[in-house]
């Protein structure tokens, strides 16, 4: 027996980015096996869409970020609806996406993306409840492939996933502070004192006085906050926050910008 496949799979990205074997095991690449044993045919993303990416003037792909990373997404000839959505929004925007998983060859190495066959705006309270559940199906299914490890028996995505990952328990410690980090980035927005709360307020008016809409150099901006007396220190924490909880995002290493 195989590992189970669900209609519509929650993944997180840092999970999902670390795929390398297809489904079925050994088959061919219609679908994923993540290393937490989850059989990846469909699945089901909500989170804000960064970046879309054309081809010789042709939408041909696009970027979905969770608090763990992003989904690469690549339109195959045809994908009318999903492309049809796309262009209809202006990045960065909540999403959400159904699609197909699929592994990728590179060369010698594997890549996994989403073929999207569905795309439509969403709200933070549809994100926020994605990362929820998808975090409690995560943690399930990591004490499942841990029992595998300990018992030498399980479900059977576990098992498959032992056989063909092989985890440590290190590799199993590291997708469960995926699932911190993801929850964090809720718990950061709900539970902030006022201080923190203002310091965050300070931050986004400071984004705001820049070119409205354009992404902004990070030592720009803590240059800024340090001239208006707020300390380099609070200032990092505060764009650490707001990036946590989807408020702002890297558009690329050094450069932050608000959603």
């Amino acid at each position: 027996m195989g590992p189970e496949e669900t209609a519509s799979a929650q993944v997180f990205a840092g999970e999902y980015n670390r795929s390398r074997v297809p489904l079925p095991p050994g088959g061919g690449s219609s679908g994923v096996l993540t290393i937490t044993g989850l059989g990846v045919q469909r699945l089901l993303v909500v989170g804000a869409l960064l970046e879309k990416q054309y081809h010789r003037e042709r939408l041909a792909g696009a970027r979905i970020a969770d608090p763990t990373g992003a989904f690469e997404l690549f339109l195959e000839p045809g994908s009318d609806a999903a492309a049809s959505g796309l262009e209809e929004m202006e990045t960065p925007c909540f999403t959400a996406m159904y699609g197909t998983a699929r592994l990728f060859r590179c060369g010698r190495d594997t890549k996994p993306v989403v073929i999207p066959l569905v795309i439509a705006p969403a709200g933070r309270e549809e994100r926020d409840s994605w990362v929820r559940r998808t975090a409690s199906l995560t943690i399930r299914r990591i004490e499942e492939v841990r029992d595998v490890l300990r018992y030498g028996q399980g479900t059977p995505g576990a098992v498959a996933a032992v056989k063909h990952y092989n985890p440590s328990r290190d590799t199993l410690r590291e997708i469960a502070l995926l699932v911190r980090q993801a929850l964090d980035s809720l718990e950061v927005r709900s539970g902030e004192t006022e201080v923190a709360g203002d310091r965050k307020e300070r931050v986004l008016r400071m984004l705001a006085s820049f070119a409205e809409g354009e992404p902004v150099r990070v030592e720009e901006l803590l240059g800024r906050a340090e001239a208006e007396g707020l300390g380099r220190a609070e200032a990092e924490a505060a764009i650490f926050a707001l990036l946590a909880e989807g408020e702002c995002y890297s558009p690329r290493k050094g450069w932050i910008r608000r959603v």
